[in-house]
């Protein structure tokens, strides 16, 4: 179909199909549905844009839409332009792009277009050409493209949606590479969401304090030579977008009009989002928004196409590092529903401890954790900042990454590293308590053990049944996620939170833990005791620890009280997440995904060196970053 065909095709998603299929989730998983939050927004909106609830994961399309923008005559880049061309072969020779590693992650089929790079790329095998020109024109002196020319990339866009829907994609993942096109990214949101040049322009490839000035200059300038209509998605485009931005826009409307989703990644794909938007409005209700970017104009993008994203982890690239995380959410949530019911594991375990030789609880501030080597440490983060991509612009998937690259003392951590999922109770939990967890921690690969606390357990002796089973646990699998098979109440965590902000108990605590742990309710003192035995049993072994809950990381927070070094051992997940999900080991087993998001990013990736991709001439890039 071209432009308009498909404009007129496009209906808004069924909002009655919506609620029959969360109605659906509703009558399958009773206890399930509401405690998983927006993963269950998700699969109902999926499941309505397809027609049905899945029976298996999404086929899904990573596709990378490569053009060059002829505004980087002005020196708004870390980088020069040849790095479009570098990165285009190394997305499909090297294979050792951001791209590769995250369709590698999701199980994701990668294309790559060209549709404008400036440079000749005949020479790439696999390389999908519909290059419409060498680049755009400098939108610094006039329109980045005739009219033509943008219905061209957006008509581009469509057909290669058909044709991959007509294949049996039901799911793509677009993103991009054009040096400069965080510039017209900034234009397109400064024209569309009426903001101002400094609202709307960031740091894009992490430039320096004075080549962003002047890229808001830039803009500026931009702004007032073109005057883009912002109520026309197409004039917009025209006048100070990108080949690849109407790529992806079209992509978007043809993957609509087929009743396909479309996961937004980071600044750049959601400003040819609001092309597509701003073109076509009933879009809206097929786009699943993925990470807030670093880039300032992200959230009023995301704000104007009425989009919440699923998480913030400080990511300046879209390269499908946050679409492909919110993907293989969907695929987690997709596999609760498929999961035998009746099938759910049964390992309700009881410790023992009376022939364990474990510390008392009294000795737990005298305990020192594994020590962590800074030298592994700093050499991972070495590497990560010199993978072909901006520096820093992995975000958090970096520190993750390089915090378990100390822990473990390795300076590449590899993907096979075992992990477990750990779950406490207080009483044997039902089936159905531990069906969900146990499908989350297969999904990530994990194994599932389970921890069961006497419902007369004393505090002393719960501590010393977490302490045991983490640190086994610890020993066989460096990375441990540790949930309670029920969530903690808003209570209770507001009474453990006072006791920790309490002079007194604080002083108190670091001197005797169980003076804390005796002032909470005799109903969760025990469980408490185990998250701090497990706490502090894990993290005398090489192990990271992934906690799920505000409970468990108060519990954290007593326990790197007592012991600081402690810390080294924890990631805290919660905080960049945005699942509004109170099921039990959900954020656990979130930040499982990411870490092993980041390790496919630390294996999988290729150097600047061993790509031959030109290295960054401004910012903190300049000298960290070698070739």
């Amino acid at each position: 179909m071209n432009l308009t065909e498909t404009i007129a095709a496009i209906e808004p998603p069924d909002i009655a199909k919506y609620r029959e299929m969360h109605k659906e989730l509703q009558r399958r998983l009773p206890k399930s549905t509401r405690q998983l939050g927006r993963l269950a927004d998700l699969l109902a909106q999926f499941s309505a844009i397809r027609g049905e609830i899945p029976k298996e994961a999404t086929k899904k399309c990573a596709v990378i839409c490569c053009a060059d923008h002829g505004i980087a005559a002005e020196g708004v880049s870390a980088y020069p332009q040849e790095t479009t061309l570098d990165m285009t072969s190394n997305y499909l020779v090297a294979k050792g792009g951001t791209a590769n590693a995250m369709a590698a992650f999701a199980s994701s089929d990668l294309y790559v277009l060209d549709l404008g790079i400036a440079l000749p790329a005949d020479h790439i095998a696999g390389l999908l050409h519909h290059r419409i020109a060498n680049g755009t024109q400098n939108i610094a002196k006039g329109p980045a493209m005739t009219r033509e020319q943008a219905i061209a990339a957006i008509e581009t866009g469509i057909h290669f949606a058909e044709s991959r829907v007509a294949e049996g994609y039901d799911c793509f993942l677009p993103g991009e590479m054009g040096i400069a096109n965080t510039t017209s990214s900034a234009a397109i949101a400064a024209a569309i969401c009426r903001l101002t040049p400094t609202e709307a322009t960031g740091r894009g490839t992490n430039i320096s304090d004075e080549r962003l000035r002047h890229k808001v200059e830039v803009v500026q300038t931009i702004l007032d030579v073109n005057a883009p209509d912002p109520e026309d998605g197409l004039d917009v485009l025209t006048k100070v977008g990108g080949f690849e931005f109407g790529c992806i826009a079209g992509i978007i409307l043809g993957a609509a009009k087929a009743g396909a989703v479309i996961i937004l990644d980071g600044f750049n794909t959601a400003a040819a989002a609001l092309i597509a938007h701003a073109t076509a409005p009933a879009v809206q209700g097929y786009l699943f928004p993925s990470h807030m970017s670093a880039e300032p104009a992200h959230r009023a993008i995301l704000k104007k196409m009425q989009l919440e994203p699923l998480m913030d982890m400080s990511l300046r690239l879209s390269e499908g590092t946050g679409s492909s995380i919110t993907a293989a959410l969907l695929d987690d949530a997709i596999a609760l529903y498929n999961a035998d019911l009746t099938d759910a594991p049964n390992l309700m375990e009881t410790v023992s401890i009376e022939s364990i030789d474990v510390p008392s609880i009294h000795e737990a501030r005298t305990r020192r954790p594994a020590p962590v080597s800074r030298e592994a440490q700093e050499a991972a983060q070495l590497r990560l900042d010199n993978l072909a991509k901006p520096i820093y612009s992995l975000g958090y998937l970096e520190s993750l990454t390089a915090k378990l690259a100390g822990v473990l003392g390795e300076t590449q951590p590899p993907l096979d590293t075992a992990r477990t999922l750990l779950v406490i109770g207080k009483e044997p939990p039902r089936e159905e308590r531990l069906l969900l967890p146990s499908v989350f921690a297969s999904q990530t690969g994990a194994e599932f053990s389970v921890l069961t606390i006497e419902e007369s357990g004393d505090i002393p002796g719960s501590y010393a049944a977490g302490f045991v089973r983490a640190k086994a646990l610890a020993k066989k699998s460096p990375i441990l996620a540790l949930s309670f098979v029920q969530a903690m109440s808003d209570r209770h965590i507001k009474r453990l939170s006072d006791h920790l902000h309490d002079p007194a108990s604080s002083a108190q605590l670091i001197e005797d833990p169980l003076a804390l742990l005796e002032r909470l309710p005799d109903s969760i003192a025990p469980l408490a005791a185990a998250m701090l035995g497990a706490i502090q049993g894990a993290s005398e072994e090489k192990c990271l620890l992934i906690l799920d809950d505000p409970f468990s990381a108060l519990i954290a927070s007593a326990a790197t009280g007592a012991v600081p070094a402690i810390a080294d051992h924890v990631y805290y997940p919660f905080p960049n997440l945005f699942l509004h999900a109170t099921a039990p080991s959900v954020v656990a087993c979130t930040g499982l995904t990411v870490l092993i998001a980041g390790l496919h990013a630390i294996n999988d990736m290729k150097t600047f060196a061993e790509a031959s991709v030109s290295v960054a001439a401004d910012g903190p890039g300049a000298g960290r970053q070698v070739r």
